[in-house]
């Protein structure tokens, strides 16, 4: 998460498909539950991380969480493993 960490820091630029609340995620960052995945698209390698706060503590082994209307406690970051930097940041609902 450090570079999530930093990129919330710095304040930058992160695209993304719906608006968070980075004053929120930022202090609340060790918080979330994480669920990892890892893909290649165009020969490129991401991790998807899905971050969520206070949902339900028995998950199915075998499926990422979802719930609608989380806000910022519902994250979904996507990471490039070589650039080592976030492509990509959403929210679930406001």
């Amino acid at each position: 998460m450090s570079v999530l960490r930093r990129c919330l820091d710095r304040k930058a630029i992160l695209i993304a498909q719906s608006w968070f609340d980075r004053a929120f995620v930022l202090p609340n960052l060790d918080r979330y539950d994480r669920e990892f995945a890892g893909f290649f698209k165009d020969g490129m390698g991401y991790v998807i991380c899905n971050m969520s706060l206070e949902i339900d503590k028995n998950p199915q082994d075998n499926l990422f969480t979802y719930v609608l209307d989380g806000g910022s406690n519902l994250l979904r970051v996507v990471f490039d493993t070589k650039g080592k930097k976030v492509v990509s940041i959403d929210c679930n609902g406001m």
